[in-house]
């Protein structure tokens, strides 16, 4: 996410670690590990469909789990996976830059 920083604020980091999106079989794993109630059938299809970070699908097991609190059920698949194009919406659109504006 670097390149969403200017490089006055960029500068204050002392390291910089870069880190890849996690393989298909990761987010497989991820997903299974934050809802284990998913089939793999539901879970592979989550980890190959969406191009999510670890960050991104804890975001979105959060909206998961919260929707059973709030509402007393889990949601359907269909609705988890609205949860993950909501979760990407800004990647498609582009991001606003953090930092002062050049």
């Amino acid at each position: 996410m670097t390149k969403n920083l200017d490089s006055a604020f960029s500068r204050r980091f002392g390291f910089k670690i870069f880190f890849d999106k996690p393989t298909t079989e990761a987010k497989h794993h991820i997903w299974l590990d934050k809802i284990p109630t998913l089939a793999e059938k539901e879970a592979w299809k989550l980890a190959e469909e969406f191009s999510l970070t670890g960050g991104e699908i804890d975001n979105i097991c959060k909206k998961y789990h919260m929707n059973q609190v709030l509402y007393g059920v889990f949601p359907c698949m269909d609705e988890l996976e609205r949860f993950c194009r909501d979760e990407t919406f800004s990647e498609k659109f582009g991001r606003k830059r953090i930092g002062f504006a050049q």
